[in-house]
């Protein structure tokens, strides 16, 4: 098949295209995608790697492939199908794995064996790269060997105890063989990007260009999204492109540029024999949907070094494992073992004397993945032990283990009860012959003299005959299957939401992992999508030194790299291993699960700079820009992500009629309604797939039944008759000399003090009131109302005078609050929350102390999905019947008074045995008797605290007073909807409580959320919504234009209501008509069992 070398000398000055299957040989690859690349693309080359240290040493020590005989026969099948009739070359580096000169001389004889089962000649060279060891010892002593890494220096004796030692070949061998042109080139060991960059040189690729080819395409498809296996380059003088051959992948700036973060101590100066890519300066162009162009790289040539790679034998291993139930020998276990250890020396002496004789315990459940960089303390309820021994003979490994694991087994220690037994095995026989045992003695750069880049690595060329004729036909495509991969359809990009507050890295970025970088450092890497947010945490400065020395029990000089990768949106930290990978010790060969303890790194809320536009904060216009266009959906969508719950869930919720008006207002109510709910049920119904190991059941909740719950408490009938007003006669809108203020007198007290501060009696009028107020400036009735006279009364404000107040500015842009309070608690659901339920919270215990309107409206949520509810009242304060028939639905009701001790006790001992704590009072209110979240989580180390506040826990305001109807006045949204609607009116209140009820339901998510997040995470929790909060995220969606938003109807009283949205059950006060609950989830039931009663009529206990 070989043709002169000169064939196609042109080609050096035009494109051509370079194929690789996948990133490892062996590992597999869709043919249809190989073949489609072959017919479209019509590659000069296939080349692909087989090599890695990843396994560890035991490969160069055992002399075993990667991977086994039958998956290179299936690989290598298709490539030599292509390389015979195409008349396409092939290249394979690092053959077997190791790259062993054992391992070339096994691939050559599969080739062999396939070539000639199917009829193919071939002219095949081979590179060996075994490096002769009386070499290596001269240039130790001439002092030409150095450390690649954080290695010791290489000593003459550990070459000479070498089982096996192999050197990183560069490009040039490949070089030197290209020039004979053989049908198929079988390196051995060799730096990964040198066969890419050798067949790209040879036809007058810049270095530049084809060292950083190599570096991307010895991976396959990684670099693609989603990350694939097969790809393209194709390749010029000063550029390069790359496309992924399957339909649904593609290749983006960012995921090419995010690339040269794999396994690499540091992505922009990539180190190799003869030189260093920079890629300072290089360049990432989109040119198609799915191809990206790459250029400007350099490649600074720098004094000729090649890699060596050799093992040495340490002896042989036995494991055992078992696991411990016991929590009292779980508490002293590190102790425990300790005796163990000590009584097994006394046996051996030998042992743990040298690395050739060691015992090492691996307690899966403490620290068993990360050991001595674990700084994570846990409280497991169950470990397992894997105990490993080393030892010079196979026969002496397994004496010392059995002796071990029989010590662990029957060992006494303090507090012991159970006395048969201490150790679970799950295995009979319980040891386990392991086998050899290995470590990397050489991992270190020899300085070559010149042309030794070439004459070290030995060329040999064989002639493989197959006969007259080949036995295979010519793979093809069909037309329909050419077609059908031409035209598929491209996986969509998503890009992650993120929360605006205070957020875990695992809420921000994209990708959190960890990699080996060879078989002596582990490297970092987090990756973000949006530049906004890189930026983000990289202007807070929270992933320093210190972080990582905190989080993993390392010094200073244990970190090798700490460095952010802007290309990339990306950040980058690699540190020594605290132990050879693959050897003794070993807990994480390939160093993928070591990057946890960065998830829950706290990254600052977003800054946003305060400027005005047309009167507007930026701190909303921003808000506002990224939501205007939003539906229900994309509420729920978009608080779902924010709440770190998992977005596969969002797939099963529905919600009809999203994109209709539902009550006459400028504001999105409809959307907030039908999205708050929706949010709250499916945040329920995702809690039922949880206990019961199900999929996420499907949740409906229409709009118009959304719409209509915003107004549920103005629209029962008790026994025929509506609900009489909650509104006292001398509150509202008042006039004063420069504006509006609005009192609030639902409650006497708040009645009684305007009155006191305007120096009127008791029972003056509404006139009289008005009279007083005239001759007061707004703000100063505001300021001696709430700070002074301990009133509800605020200043009517416009939006422009509510975005300059300092308390507009400390809102968050987000509407829930989720914090972890403490870690201490622990894991998993409640175990009263057992499966088989019909209702979602079933067995959640929640002890509510609130008013009105949202604290317990989320209480009545909880329980519409089967939580436990006990409503605690005061009997020292008033209450507003009106209100609280509807929202006593679902619950049982007690009354306790915190100021007598035996009442508060047993307080205590509900918020004890509790899940949740929702409370509704004015921030601080509680804490001066005893109940801060400090306190309830000494008492409760699971409890989750939920807070509903007026104007949220940050702040100047952060202890005022609050209702929903002030809210509305002193943030500008009466003054807005007035002007909307056009009717003259100094300000215009929302046809319904939608700040009550939005912050309602959002609670009751976020404590649901939180419920989760306990669940995975453990600890307490703290949940905080806040109605100025849930009055910028309404404010954030947007407003309709002019009065279109007026143009739908109202539902003022029952009869307006549709009548399947009404249920009529007898209450404690006579036959209630109300408005049934609007979400439905399939196969749970949904609704309220208990109906209101007088306040006090249960028990203090729980069910």
């Amino acid at each position: 098949m070989s043709t002169p070398a000169n064939r196609d000398a042109e080609q050096t000055t035009l494109e051509f295209n370079i194929l690789t299957p996948n990133a490892m040989l062996g590992y597999g690859y869709n043919s249809d995608h190989f073949w489609y690349g072959i017919e479209k693309y019509q590659p000069a080359a296939i080349i692909v790697d087989s090599g890695s240290t990843d396994g560890g040493p035991y490969k160069l020590g055992m002399g075993k492939m990667t991977c086994g005989r039958g998956s290179y026969i299936r690989d290598l099948e298709p490539i030599l199908d292509a390389c015979f009739h195409r008349k396409i070359k092939v290249l394979i580096g690092s053959a077997g794995g190791d790259g062993s000169n054992k391992h070339v001389a096994e691939m050559l004889a599969i080739v062999t064996e396939i070539a000639q089962s199917r009829g193919y000649s071939f002219k095949i060279a081979t590179i060996e790269a075994g490096m002769n060891r009386d070499l290596i010892k001269s240039r130790i002593i001439d002092g030409r060997v150095g450390p690649c890494g954080p290695v010791e220096a290489l000593l003459p004796e550990a070459v000479d105890s070498a089982v096996d030692i192999v050197a990183q070949m560069g490009a040039e061998p490949f070089i030197k063989a290209l020039e004979q042109d053989p049908d198929i080139i079988l390196g051995g060991r060799c730096y990964d990007p040198a066969p890419f960059a050798a067949f790209s040189i040879s036809r007058g690729v810049l270095p530049d260009v084809a060292w950083h080819m190599g570096k991307i395409m010895e991976c396959g498809g990684i670099c693609a999204l989603p990350k694939g296996r097969s790809m393209i380059a194709t390749m010029r003088i000063d550029s390069f492109d790359l496309t992924p051959l399957s339909p649904a992948e593609r290749c983006t700036p960012l995921s090419v540029a995010a690339h040269t973060l794999y396994e690499k101590t540091r992505p922009d100066r990539l180190p190799g024999p003869g030189g260093v890519l920079n890629l300072d300066e290089a360049k990432y162009e989109q040119i198609t949907s799915k191809t990206c162009r790459v250029s400007g790289a350099k490649f600074i040539r720098t004094p000729y070094q090649v890699k060596l790679e050799g093992v040495s034998h340490l002896g042989y291993r036995t494991i055992f494992i078992g696991g411990i139930r016991d929590p009292i020998l779980i508490s002293q276990i590190d102790e425990f073992l300790e005796r163990v250890r000590q009584y097994s020396r006394n046996l051996f002496p030998q042992l743990d004397q040298s690395e050739e004789c060691r015992l090492l315990y691996h307690v899966y459940g403490k620290n068993g993945v990360m050991g001595p960089l674990e700084t994570a303390a846990s409280n497991p309820h169950e470990i397992a032990v894997l105990g490993e021994v080393v030892a010079p003979t196979s026969e002496m490994s397994h004496t010392i283990a059995n002796n071990v694991r029989a010590s662990i087994l029957h060992f006494a220690y303090p507090e012991q009860m159970a006395t048969t037994g201490n150790f679970a095995s799950p295995l009979s026989p319980h040891e386990q012959d392991a086998g050899a045992v290995f470590k990397f003695s050489l991992y270190h750069l020899i300085d070559l003299e010149k042309d030794e880049e070439v004459s070290l690595f030995p060329i040999k060329m064989c002639l493989v005959e197959g006969g007259e004729s080949p036995t295979t036909p010519i793979p093809r495509l069909s037309e329909e299957q050419f077609q059908e991969l031409e035209n598929g359809e491209l996986t969509p990009i998503t890009v992650k939401m993120v929360p605006s507050v205070a957020a875990n890295l695992s809420q921000l970025a994209t990708i959190i992992r960890s990699k080996n970088s060879g078989p002596f450092e582990m490297t970092f890497d987090i990756m973000f999508d949006q530049p906004d947010v890189y930026r983000r945490v990289k202007e807070a400065n929270v992933l320093t030194n210190e972080t990582i020395k905190s989080l993993y029990r390392v010094k200073d000089e244990d970190i090798l790299t700490n460095m952010y990768f802007d290309p990339a949106l990306a950040w980058k930290c690699t540190i020594k291993r605290p132990w050879a990978q693959g050897s003794v010790g070993e807990r994480d060969t390939l160093g993928t699960q070591q990057h946890a303890p960065l998830l829950d790194i706290i990254v600052p809320a977003a800054e946003i700079p305060n400027t005005y536009v047309n009167g507007t904060s930026s701190v909303n216009s921003i808000a506002t820009s990224s939501r205007d266009t939003f539906g229900a959906r994309d509420v729920v969508e978009d608080i779902w992500s924010h709440l770190g719950l998992p977005v596969k869930s969002l797939n099963s919720i529905e919600l009809p009629g999203d994109d209709a008006l539902a009550l006459p207002s400028s504001y999105k109510i409809g959307v907030l309604a039908q999205g708050s709910i929706g949010l709250v049920a499916l945040a329920a119904a995702h809690v039922h797939a949880l206990r019961n190991g199900i999929a996420v059941p499907r949740v409906v909740v229409p709009l118009q039944h959304a719409a209509v719950e915003f107004k549920s408490e103005r629209l029962y009938l008790l026994d025929g008759k509506p609900p009489p007003s909650p509104w006292g006669p001398i509150g509202g809108l008042h006039k004063t000399s420069d504006g509006y203020v609005r009192a609030h007198d639902s409650f006497p007290n708040h009645a009684d003090g305007i009155l006191k501060l305007m120096d009127l009696p008791v029972g003056a009028n509404r006139a009289d009131l008005a009279g007083r107020i005239a001759d007061w400036a707004s703000i100063d009735v505001e300021t001696a109302a709430t700070l002074e006279g301990k009133c509800a009364t605020y200043a009517l404000r416009t939006y422009r005078q509510w975005d300059a107040l300092p308390q507009s500015k400390a809102l968050s842009n987000f509407p829930i609050t989720l914090k972890q309070l403490s870690p201490k608690g622990l894991k998993g659901l409640p175990e009263r929350m057992l499966s088989g339920n019909k209702k979602c919270l079933a067995g959640l215990r929640v002890l509510e102390m609130s008013r009105v309107i949202a604290t317990p409206l989320s209480g009545k949520t909880l329980a519409a999905h089967g939580a436990d509810v006990i409503w605690v009242t005061s009997p020292n304060l008033p209450d507003l019947p009106a209100l609280d028939r509807d929202f006593g639905r679902g619950k049982r009701t007690v009354q306790l008074d915190i100021h007598n001790p035996s009442d508060k006790m047993q307080l205590l001992e509900l918020i004890k045995s509790c899940d949740v704590f929702v409370q509704g009072y004015r921030p601080g209110s509680l804490e001066n008797y005893g109940f801060s979240a400090q306190e309830l989580i000494k008492i409760n180390p699971n409890i989750i605290i939920a807070n509903m506040s007026a104007f949220g826990p940050t702040g100047p305001w952060a202890r005022r007073r609050g209702f929903d109807s002030l809210v509305q006045t002193c943030s500008g949204m009466n003054v807005s909807e007035a002007e909307h609607a056009g009717r003259g009116e100094a300000a215009r209140p929302t046809p319904c409580q939608a700040l009550d009820h939005a912050g309602g339901y959002m609670l009751a998510a976020g404590i649901v959320a939180a419920l989760c997040r306990r669940a995975a995470e453990g600890g307490s929790w703290t949940v905080d919504v806040s109605l100025a909060g849930v009055m910028k995220y309404l404010r954030s969606l947007g407003q309709y234009p002019g009065s279109t938003g007026f143009m739908c109807k109202d539902y003022e009283a029952s009869e307006d209501v549709p009548r399947e949205y009404l249920e009529t059950r007898q209450t404690g006060f006579g036959v209630m008509k109300a408005v049934r609950h609007s979400a439905k989830i399939e196969g749970c039931e949904v609704g309220w069992e208990v109906m209101p009663k007088p306040l006090g009529s249960d028990s203090p206990t729980w069910l």
